[in-house]
Formats: C-alpha cells, structure tokens, sequence
C-alpha cells in the first residue's frame, strides 16, 4: 500500500526535525518535504505539482513568522496550496489556541485543525484520517466573546435532526451531500442549517464547527 506523502511547514527547525523523527518511525507515513517560510513553501509544492508528486497531507504551522505577533502566514497558504495542489489535504498546527485562529482556519477551508500540546500519536493519527478524507478538529479553544453567548446556551436546545447537520457540515460536507445521505432535499438543509444559526446567535460555518468541536457534539 502506497505511504501517505507529507510534507511539513514550520519556522522552527528544530520542531520540523523532531516531527520527521516521528513521522518517518510510522510504516504509512512518508516524509518528502519541508518549508520554513511562506514563500518557500509556495515554491515548492508547486514544483511538488509540476513533477506529479503533490503531498497527501501538508502539516502547516498557523504562522510562519513567529517573531510578527500579527502573523497568520500559514493561514493564508491554505487557499493558495489547494489552488496549486488540490488534492492536497491541509492540517493547521498551532501553539495559539485562539478561538480566532480556529475560525480562520475552518474559513480558510482548512482539513484540520492540531494543538501542538498534543502528544505524538495524536499527530500520526490525525494526519492518516485526514488522508482517509475525514475531517480532524482537535484544540483546546480559549474563550473569546464572539461566541459567549453561543457557549452558554444548553446543548439540549439541538435536535437530533440539528446535531446532525451540525456534525455533517463540520465534515465539509455540502448541502446536496448532507441532504443525500439524511434523505431530505438540499433546500430543506439549507433551511435546517439558518435555524440552526439563527437558535445559536451565529453568523456563518465556521463559527458553528467551532462550537461543535468545543461542545463535543460529534463523536
């Protein structure tokens, strides 16, 4: 069986070393490319893509510039690799565990989202399900006023029929994919998904996978 390909964007190489170290000890898992930077990054899945060797998985810190404390230069490759790369799966890594950053990374279309904290086995499995085209949210978010009001609402206020579409939609899955597998009409997704976020005070997808993760509503 053909080894997930992963490529590794970090501004910390001695984070990039330790990650090859484990990544390259797990028989699925293929290490064949790193990147400090933005722009080497872009550069080099490119020349990835033009010789037909484009990574499964790209692993890619939420900022790779460090010393800008304004920096969300990973964030905004996320588009940019799949435009290049699109069967390119993106898992964002962090030690900022904002709840800002989540929300831009799940706006940005992001596959994952991984708190550095976490130990190494979380990382290996991550980056397999992903590839397997799951989506993998795993964070510790901090607190933040734009969903206060969201947070401390009761979760028993969902029904059933809500916290599925709620777990189907944190899937990435879209309207027509959701209403095939639930047997209901796109429209009537359309319709259960603006309940959903009007009952929630939100204001977009993004904001609603952020607080399914935080509230553990899909297993």
């Amino acid at each position: 069986m053909k080894k997930i390909q992963l490529f590794i964007a970090d501004d910390h190489a001695i984070l990039i070393d330790g990650l090859m170290r484990m990544f390259n000890a797990d028989p699925d898992i293929e290490f064949i490319g790193r990147a400090s930077n933005d722009v080497q990054l872009l550069e080099k899945i490119q020349a990835l893509a033009d010789n037909g060797t484009s990574p499964d998985v790209l692993l890619l810190d939420i900022r790779l510039n460090a010393h800008n404390p304004r920096d969300r230069s990973g964030l905004d490759c996320i588009q940019k690799v799949k435009k290049i790369s699109p069967r390119t799966k993106v898992l964002i890594m962090t030690g900022f565990n904002a709840h800002s950053f989540f929300t831009d990374a799940v706006q940005q279309m992001a596959d994952g989202y991984l708190s550095k904290d976490n130990e190494q086995h979380v990382f290996t499995d991550a980056v397999k399900r992903i590839h397997r085209g799951e989506k993998v949210f795993i964070a510790d978010l901090e607190h933040e006023e734009v969903i206060t009001e969201a947070y401390n609402l009761q979760i028993n206020e969902l029904t059933e029929r809500e916290r599925e579409i709620i777990c189907k939609l944190a899937e990435g899955m879209t309207s027509t994919e959701i209403g095939k597998q639930l047997f209901i009409a796109p429209v009537t997704v359309d319709k259960h998904r603006q309940n959903i976020l009007s009952k929630l005070k939100m204001h977009n997808v993004a904001q609603l996978v952020a607080f399914a993760v935080r509230n553990k509503i899909c297993k």
